[in-house]
């Protein structure tokens, strides 16, 4: 098994989000799969031309800009496991994302298969995962990113297994300069890793323990505060 991970972030070098990560990649080599690490802002790529909003344009298989997604389409399709990564929302990341996904439309050749009964259904070809650290307190700014992948990789007959994201990443910085023991973070991300191969869905319980809050709230607002 083949797995491309992109990380679609303005400061990928960010410790914690590469803790994250390697302890999910350490679960999928676990089982022996086979992981690439791409990060995506360090690569030329260009903005999406949007050819497929001409009703009568019919697509060959691949685009016609020339940068560095030309390199990570046969990736892409050689790959049983997609997963998106990103640290922090903001402008970039954004229309980084977005265009992203945009570019990977020459990839877009639907698959059925016939049941029994006739019908046509989609044949799911491989599975897609979507990681977010982020230093904001919950989810709802991530979640936007998540509920569009989730809707895209349709297209590809791809099935989403999950929405993994790391709140207030700054924190786990702060607990283990105290000495503070959250192993059970990323022990829980080496098994998301492991799930993302054996299972059709992420478990809750595992995603819980990744994003449980590391402080009060009300800790996090005042900190917010003072250092505004």
């Amino acid at each position: 098994m083949n797995a491309i991970l992109l990380d679609i972030s303005n400061k990928p070098e960010n410790k914690h989000h590469l803790d994250l990560l390697n302890s999910i990649s350490k679960g999928l080599k676990e089982q022996k799969v086979s992981v690439e690490y791409i990060n995506i802002s360090k690569l030329s790529i260009s903005p999406c031309r949007g050819c497929t909003d001409d009703p009568v344009f019919l697509s060959n298989g691949k685009c016609l800009c020339q940068d560095d997604m030309q390199k990570i389409y046969p990736k892409l399709q050689s790959s049983d496991l997609w997963i998106f990564s990103l640290y922090n929302n903001n402008n970039w990341t954004a229309q980084t994302f977005i265009n992203f996904l945009d570019r990977m439309e020459p990839l877009y050749q639907p698959n059925f298969a016939i049941s029994t009964n006739g019908n046509s259904h989609p044949r799911h070809k491989g599975k897609v995962a979507f990681i977010a650290s982020s230093d904001n307190w919950e989810s709802n700014a991530i979640s936007i990113y998540s509920n569009h992948l989730k809707h895209f990789v349709k297209l590809f007959n791809r099935q989403f297994i999950g929405f993994i994201h790391r709140p207030h990443l700054w924190a786990i910085g702060m607990l283990q300069g105290m000495g503070v023991n959250i192993d059970d973070i990323f022990n829980a991300a080496i098994d998301a890793g492991k799930q993302m191969v054996s299972q059709k869905t992420l478990s809750k319980e595992t995603l819980l323990t990744i994003s449980r809050p590391l402080i009060p709230k009300n800790i996090f607002t005042n900190d917010i505060l003072i250092s505004g």
